[in-house]
């Protein structure tokens, strides 16, 4: 089974969670990314449940029927 392609124009972090992201440290960014995911609010398609899993190098949100991956920011790396 291949992925599905999603319309990613229509998953998007509010403004107001993009501005708070960039005007905080690191580590509470990550706090506000993981709120987001977090809430099946968030999703365009209102998934059941979301799942998180967190490695040292990603955060993965289990949002059925999709997943999706967010590499995490290493030391010294900058965002774009």
């Amino acid at each position: 089974m291949h992925p599905q392609a999603i319309d990613l124009q229509a998953f998007s972090l509010p403004r107001s969670t993009l501005k708070a992201c960039h005007s905080t440290a690191q580590g509470n960014a990550l706090g506000i990314l993981l709120g987001f995911l977090r809430d099946p609010a968030s999703y365009p398609y209102a998934p059941p449940q979301v799942d998180l899993i967190q490695t040292h190098i990603s955060v993965v949100a289990i949002a059925p029927p999709y997943v999706y991956k967010v590499k995490k920011l290493g030391e010294g790396e900058r965002e774009g």
